[in-house]
């Protein structure tokens, strides 16, 4: 509201068991590096025998994401690991419930899983390599080059609503970008919905929607295009539309929903973003129909100073 106006992949050692279990999710949130850190301090403490790990690209609370190097014919992947000695049976199940989503997936703008050598050490997702930089690194904030990252975001999440997944961790740091193209990475809190809405209370704070923080109303797919329209406000203005000086005030902002309107933004860009970040998830745009938005199909005529 504006203020004013799992089939796992076959592995080097034993499958996950596929019956997922459980709802909660270990809070996995990654500080991609701008830079590439090659020190070999920074490789971890064992490898794999068939790649040869490059340095880090994240660090998390359970994981680490490292670049590597396939050996058999010099592919590049990012490969997620979960050392075992931080897991319980809960954290195992949340990333069994990761590896059967990831598995299901095959789309251009959704970072691949490759395989997954579960071992001694740890568990190790092999994943497409996506590039260094996410959308907090993004240099050319020009309104058509924001459309074309949004479409790509959107069709994404089209995507994925067709499988009945909500990715509920949609931020800057959970987007790559590489030559142009997008793609959707960290699944930890994903979660298939089969149809059921959800009560579980989980995200990255300045992403959330207000019926995530009023608690008393499910949700579903709606909270990840309210991440979007997030997104898409703070591409625009680089900053977040609802601010607080801690999560308690920040919190009451999203729940009345009230920001101010970007400057930069053409008026068919803020009608778009208006209808991400509308309060009432049943009134909410849906990935479907933003794909029919003027905004998203129309090439830029007019572009604001």
């Amino acid at each position: 509201m504006l203020q004013t106006p799992i089939s796992l992949p076959q592995t080097s050692s034993t499958n996950f068991n596929q019956n997922i279990q459980g709802q909660n999710q270990s809070n996995i949130q990654f500080k991609r590096n701008r830079q590439l850190r090659n020190s070999f301090s920074e490789l971890p403490g064992f490898q794999l025998k068939n790649y040869q790990f490059q340095g880090t690209l994240g660090k998390g609370q359970f994981a680490k994401v490292y670049k590597a190097q396939r050996k058999s014919d010099g592919l590049i992947v990012a490969i997620k690991v979960y050392e075992k000695c931080f897991l319980n049976m809960m954290r195992k199940q949340n990333i069994q419930r990761e590896v059967h989503i990831l598995n299901q997936l095959e789309h251009p703008n959704i970072i691949k899983l490759i395989e997954v050598v579960d071992n001694l050490r740890g568990i190790n997702l092999i994943m497409e390599y996506g590039g260094d930089e996410n959308l907090r690194d993004l240099s050319n904030r020009s309104e058509s080059n924001i459309k074309q990252i949004i479409r790509q975001m959107t069709r994404a999440l089209n995507y994925l609503q067709s499988k009945q997944i909500i990715h509920r961790d949609l931020k800057l740091d959970n987007v790559l970008i590489n030559n142009g193209v997008v793609k959707l990475i960290d699944f930890g809190f994903a979660v298939q919905t089969d149809g059921n809405k959800l009560s579980v209370f989980c995200g990255t704070p300045n992403y959330m929607a207000p019926e995530l923080l009023l608690k008393i109303v499910c949700y579903s797919y709606e909270v990840d295009m309210w991440a979007l329209g997030i997104i898409l406000y703070h591409l625009i203005a680089i900053a977040y539309p609802f601010k607080g000086k801690n999560e308690q005030e920040l919190y009451a902002c999203i729940k009345q929903g009230f920001y101010q309107r970007p400057q930069s933004i053409s008026e068919l860009g803020f009608q778009f973003l208006d209808k991400l970040l509308t309060s009432n998830p049943r009134k909410r745009i849906t990935a479907k129909d933003a794909l029919l938005h003027k905004w998203l199909i129309e090439p830029m005529i007019k572009y604001y100073d």
